[in-house]
């Protein structure tokens, strides 16, 4: 997908604004709402808590293969 087909999508769905850059008229400026800052910190949250799983569970199965030596 463009960026241009993601930013229409996120637009969209009230997630960034675009509006015309007063500096350069052939530039936008991207805001981020206050509802897709709280989308992305959900999605950072979740990410954090697969990471934390994939971590545990790499760690659970390098403990069941290490051989036990006494």
């Amino acid at each position: 997908m463009m960026t241009s087909q993601v930013l229409r999508v996120l637009e969209e769905r009230a997630l960034v604004v675009r509006a015309a850059d007063p500096g350069d008229g052939r530039a936008r400026m991207l805001t981020i709402t206050k509802q897709g800052r709280a989308l992305a910190n959900r999605a950072v949250a979740v990410v954090e808590e697969v990471d934390e799983s994939s971590l545990h569970l790499s760690e659970t199965r390098r403990t069941l293969r290490t051989p036990y030596v006494s």
